[in-house]
């Protein structure tokens, strides 16, 4: 992480309380750990994380679950591919089709509610 011990706090601020969403979210989680251990932060286990790549059996029938196969899917468009923005835009994108899809409450809703009270 460029910055890792100024910019962790920061970060941390921004996640507490939420629930991470990425596609691959393992890989994703694992990554920022290994880099707040590298910035002498430690952190609860635990974050809580929705998985697009995890849930795509479930919500795109036939699909890889590749990224770009999920989204085209989806009928999500992903111009920027691999660029920080136009992947996060594209995740949430392809969360919000779940969302449609999913019903009330979503069925990742216990990790929903594993979220921490925001740090204040």
């Amino acid at each position: 992480m460029a910055g890792g011990p100024q910019v962790a706090p920061y970060l941390l601020r921004a996640i507490a309380g939420r629930t991470v969403v990425a596609h691959n979210a393992r890989f994703d989680l694992n990554f920022l750990e290994h880099e707040f251990q590298r910035a002498d932060v430690t952190l609860t286990p635990g974050i809580p994380a929705v998985c697009t790549m995890e849930w795509s059996t479930r919500f795109l029938v036939g699909a890889s679950r590749k990224f770009a196969d999920c989204c085209s899917a989806a009928g999500v468009v992903h111009d920027s591919a691999h660029s920080a923005v136009g992947d996060a835009l594209a995740t949430a994108h392809l969360l919000a089709y779940y969302l449609k899809t999913g019903g009330v409450p979503p069925p990742w809703a216990a990790t929903l509610n594993a979220a921490a009270p925001p740090v204040t």
